[in-house]
């Protein structure tokens, strides 16, 4: 049982992080009004880009820095509609020249944000089409051939690192309660390695991870960036903060970039791993110098991260089918067996071997009319009494499982050792009638990343707090804990308890 403090609960929960106000300073922001007419706000680097003063910028015509052609194009996107950031490349007038620049176009509620490269961040010239295609396919190529996701995630770190450049690729999958292990890496030598460590929560706390779930990356070329504010500070159309939660050039909080230093990274760059539609993991990519990537290689590792999404939902998919299908033919045995017997007990005595590999458990006990019959590894009848009455307090009247059990019925330590996981499923609960299915408890270690109760270093007497500086190797013994029932397991047993319930009722009848 895990029982370090939850600081994504609290401190690291609440970062208003779409409220930065400003950007990092290798590209320059404008937002546009819903017409597309008028510059209402700009980034205070936009002489970078304009050659002009921010104060001249701000409220102009939209079409005194923009070419027609441009605003042509900009206007057809809007009407033919677009979601997340469009890629596109505008035309802008500078003093006497045109200069196009490769940016990004995405919808706030004021209007339209488009944020634009600054060439001089990037030296080389971007690659072809074809090359990129070519090498998408290569990693396409590589992804797919694998058959299990600890493989995929080796061959994604492994690819995205060749692609990319960057000095470390690391694939990091969250548990239930969004503590991250790293489970694939490939790093230069001389980088520490955190394959196999296990980070908690506050790390990447909610906020973050539900940026995620909309934005497909975010990228920090140096983190000892100085922020560009946005002119004029407030949003004169909404008098607040301009939304840059889906900015790729927003500024990222100052306790980010203290735990980048303490990670020796001068650059990341992190990748999302949706699973069905929600957050499964990411790709962590660090550097230990500066590294700009341009809005076009950006793109290059989104498509990767897709992939790599696409793969791990196809082979997660694909075991939740197979084991689908184990339970279904045990479901129908089961329920032939027992359909003509009259007796429960006389039924669960006849199919309890059969009835404990269907609850995918260690031990199952049948507990009728004050009788209890039990199969396999099982608490003493005394503690299942206790259990039973513990359950019949909660009056459920669905199948409960819990992994945990401690966690939630302290009596149940005493029994930990063959009962720390239970599914219990109410037959008739008011009668005290359940069949209870037990796990053991898995004793394990965890290898966390540092000590995860010094995730966050509070200053004296102080909400202002630091991310902790050390990340060496720090192990928790787990207890109290048994193995999780899979979302197909429980769907099997609330549909086998619907039967039991009507079982009992016919005959009764």
């Amino acid at each position: 049982m895990t029982d370090h403090k939850n600081y994504d609960a609290t401190f690291c929960g609440r970062l208003p992080i779409h409220q930065t106000n400003s950007i990092q300073p290798h590209g320059v922001l404008l937002l546009l009004d819903k017409d597309l007419q008028t510059i209402v706000q700009v980034s205070e680097n936009i002489r970078q880009l304009l050659k002009r003063p921010v104060q001249e910028v701000a409220g102009a015509e939209a079409s005194a820095y923009i070419t027609a052609e441009s605003r042509g194009a900009l206007l057809a996107a809007v009407r033919e509609g677009f979601e997340g950031k469009l890629p596109l490349t505008l035309t802008f007038k500078v003093k006497d020249a045109e200069e196009p620049v490769f940016c990004l176009l995405h919808v706030v509620e004021e209007g339209f944000i488009i944020e634009a490269e600054l060439k001089e961040f990037y030296a080389a010239p971007p690659r072809t089409f074809i090359e990129i295609y070519q090498r998408i396919k290569q990693v396409m190529l590589h992804i797919n051939q694998c058959n299990a996701i600890d493989e995929v995630c080796i061959v994604a770190a492994r690819e995205l690192k060749k692609l990319a450049g960057f000095d470390k690729v690391m694939v990091y999958r969250f548990d239930d309660n969004w503590n991250g292990t790293v489970v694939a890496e490939e790093a230069e030598p001389g980088m520490e390695a955190y394959i196999g460590l296990t980070f908690p929560a506050s790390d990447i706390p909610k906020p973050a991870r539900d940026m995620y779930e909309k934005n497909p990356y975010r990228l920090i070329p140096n983190r000892d960036y100085t922020p560009v504010k946005l002119y004029p500070l407030l949003n004169p159309v909404s008098n607040g903060f301009t939304n840059l939660l889906n900015a790729d050039l927003r500024s990222v909080a100052s306790v980010h970039i203290e735990y980048l230093k303490n990670m020796n990274v001068a650059a990341s760059m992190s990748a999302r791993i949706l699973y069905q539609e929600r957050l499964w993991g990411l790709i962590a990519c660090h550097h230990r110098t500066p590294k700009y990537l341009s809005f076009e290689e950006c793109s290059i590792v989104e498509m990767i991260s897709n992939i790599l999404s696409q793969k791990i939902a196809s082979l997660q998919n694909a075991e939740a089918v197979f084991l689908r299908q184990q339970l279904t033919g045990r479901f129908a045995t089961i329920v032939e067996n027992m359909v003509d017997n009259g007796s429960m007990i006389d039924a669960f005595a006849g199919n309890a071997a059969l009835l404990k590999e269907f609850l995918r458990a260690d031990g199952i006990a049948l507990c009728w009319e004050g009788h209890i019959e039990t199969e396999g590894r099982t608490p003493e009848e005394g503690d299942i009494e206790t259990l039973v009455f513990w359950l019949r307090q909660k009056a459920r009247q669905q199948v409960f499982h819990q992994p945990q059990l401690p966690l939630v019925f302290e009596e149940s330590k005493a029994f930990s050792d063959s009962a720390s996981g239970i599914m219990a499923l109410p037959i008739q609960p008011d009668r005290g009638n359940y069949l209870i299915a037990f796990r053991p408890e898995m004793v394990r270690t965890i290898s966390w990343g540092g000590n995860p109760n010094e995730a966050i270093q509070f200053e004296p007497n102080s909400t202002v707090y630091h991310p902790r500086h050390s990340f060496q190797v720090w192990q928790q013994t787990v207890h109290h804990t048994a193995k999780s029932w899979h979302e197909e397991e429980i769907a099997a047993a609330e549909q086998f308890r619907g039967f039991l319930v009507q079982h009992t009722l016919n005959r009764l009848n």
